[in-house]
């Protein structure tokens, strides 16, 4: 059927340009993070929540608006909305180059030399002292640009990346048939368009506060934890949806609150991790990494997911996903006991700080004062 030729083409093309926008945007914006005096990676939540003021605004004017004009009106947001990103990227872009201070000029968003305390942290996570890989170090000191398979290798050189990559990757399978199946279940509960658009609203009231808190939360909870906290909203949310009767929608707005609490909570959580294992200069690769991981979680959801729905229905289906992210709770759990990292994200970066120093001075023979 042509039709259906025509919409798998356009989710191709929709999913490439994801896969290029989106690791930008957040490497991009942890780059300007290390930029700005006084500012950090860990406000990169403070960023992320304007990207949830807007997410909601737009979902509630679409439901509205296809529910009154039908799906034309979303053609004419579509077109609206790209125009209005364009404009976007041609301020940011004529507000680069008229930069006087020269703060976000390419020299700052690339490595420092190789003899800069700053530039061991994709070689000191591989060092002796955290049980890495003589021979990973040696290439990656022998390396310019580090390539986007060593750096997952970085991320999961110790059990607790390892743990972390695997709980983004079960609860990513959960949430997916979440953001993209649940509208049939609200369907089948007797929703409309608008309320679906409500549902999003009430997913971003719990986002905004969550991304404005996360340097709070990343100081005195660490990324772990919050990963762990997106978890559990989780799997309570789809266990809910599991009892919800029929024609009662004002459940699902409840439950929806916890979408919010998941979604920040993973999205500060595993982009802080990331940044704290990546080298200056590799911030979009990093995220990359962890968006691939993520979207292959999604892939395998939906199958797995679109599958169980059809022969057991989605009460059976959502209680099934909730299982599968529960897993992936145990696994992160166990290793935040074990490998003793559930700490601020301040104490982590220090101690990744004191490595890329030690290593600075086995390599280069110089002592470094650590404290001043």
């Amino acid at each position: 059927d042509i039709q259906i030729c025509w919409h798998i083409m356009m989710r191709c093309i929709t999913a490439v340009s994801l896969a290029i926008v989106a690791p930008s945007l957040d490497g991009l914006a942890l780059a300007h993070l290390n930029c700005i005096e006084g500012s950090s990676q860990s406000e990169f939540g403070i960023e992320r929540m304007y990207g949830a003021v807007f997410w909601g605004a737009g979902s509630l004017a679409a439901g509205i608006g296809i529910d009154h004009y039908g799906f034309g009106f979303l053609y004419v947001l579509v077109v609206v909305t790209a125009l209005a990103s364009y404009a976007s990227m041609v301020v940011y872009l004529v507000s680069i180059q008229q930069d006087s201070t020269n703060k976000f000029s390419k020299k700052n968003f690339l490595k420092p030399e190789s003899n800069d305390p700053a530039t061991i942290s994709c070689q000191s996570i591989n060092s002796p002292e955290s049980g890495g890989s003589d021979d990973t170090r040696q290439k990656l000191e022998a390396k310019s640009d580090v390539p986007a398979f060593d750096l997952f290798l970085l991320i999961c050189n110790e059990g607790y990346g390892k743990a972390i990559i695997f709980f983004v990757f079960t609860l990513a399978t959960g949430i997916s048939v979440v953001d993209n199946l649940a509208f049939i279940y609200f369907d089948f509960l007797g929703s409309s368009n608008t309320m679906n658009g409500c549902t999003v609203v009430f997913t971003v009231l719990f986002e905004l506060p969550l991304f404005y808190l996360a340097p709070f939360l990343l100081k005195h909870h660490g990324p772990g934890r919050l990963l762990l906290y997106a978890g559990g909203a989780y799997v309570v949310r789809v266990l809910g949806y599991t009892i919800v009767p029929e024609g009662h929608m004002g459940i699902i707005l409840m439950l929806e609150t916890l979408h919010g609490i998941s979604y920040a909570n993973l999205k500060t959580g595993s982009v802080e991790f990331v940044s704290l294992i990546v080298p200056k200069g590799s911030e979009a690769t990093g995220q990359g990494i962890l968006i691939f991981v993520n979207y292959l979680g999604v892939v395998v959801g939906l199958a797995f997911g679109g599958w169980l729905q059809e022969i057991s229905g989605p009460r059976v289906m959502y209680a099934c996903m909730g299982l599968i992210a529960f897993f992936g709770i145990a696994v992160l759990l166990l290793a935040e006991t074990c490998c003793a990292k559930g700490n601020s994200s301040e104490k982590i970066r220090s101690e990744n700080n004191i490595r890329q120093i030690g290593e600075y001075e086995h390599l280069c023979g110089n002592k470094v004062d650590r404290y001043g």
